[in-house]
């Protein structure tokens, strides 16, 4: 794993054209986390904070981050408990949950249950493309990385259970 090329396509993938909320971002730093979580922490941090000093902050961005740094929570356990479909499930619901509660503190919405309703209801098609983002990128960056150890250990990579990360235990 090379972080600095993880940090290279993280950063770039906000500025090509993508379908809102539709960046590897979130994949890339559950993968940084399966061993340390502070790589998967600094490398989320890190490709947000450089994006937007050119894309702009504004008064959700230190939500955003945060919803961003729980996505390494969750990939700490990625291969441990959650396998690699879950975590990114439950890295989209943290990002959806902690930075729209951020724009809903942010003078956009009325402060008032029916404002954080409004504003969870209006997000939920930003989480449908969190949520296929994450999961489509998750998968693709453990698969090719399974896939290139596989070929450096000269075995056979069309197995959909060793690709997935699903061992066959008796």
């Amino acid at each position: 794993m090379n972080i600095g090329l993880f940090l290279f396509l993280g950063v770039i993938s906000r500025f090509l054209p993508h379908a809102p909320n539709f960046t590897p971002i979130g994949a890339l730093a559950l993968h940084s986390s399966k061993k340390k979580i502070y790589t998967g922490l600094l490398l989320a941090l890190a490709i947000m904070a450089i994006s937007d000093i050119f894309l702009g902050f504004s008064f959700a961005s230190p939500f955003v981050y945060l919803g961003m740094a729980s996505y390494a929570l969750w990939g700490r356990y990625i291969d441990r408990r959650f396998g690699v479909i879950y975590a990114p499930i439950l890295g989209s619901i943290s990002f959806f949950i902690i930075s729209n509660f951020g724009v809903w503190l942010g003078p956009w919405y009325e402060h008032s249950l029916a404002g954080l309703v409004k504003c969870y209801v209006l997000a939920l098609p930003f989480f449908q493309n969190t949520l296929l983002s994450d999961l489509s990128f998750t998968i693709l960056i453990f698969a090719f990385l399974k896939i290139i150890v596989k070929i450096k250990q000269g075995g056979k990579i069309w197995q959909l259970n060793y690709l997935l990360g699903i061992s066959k235990k008796k």
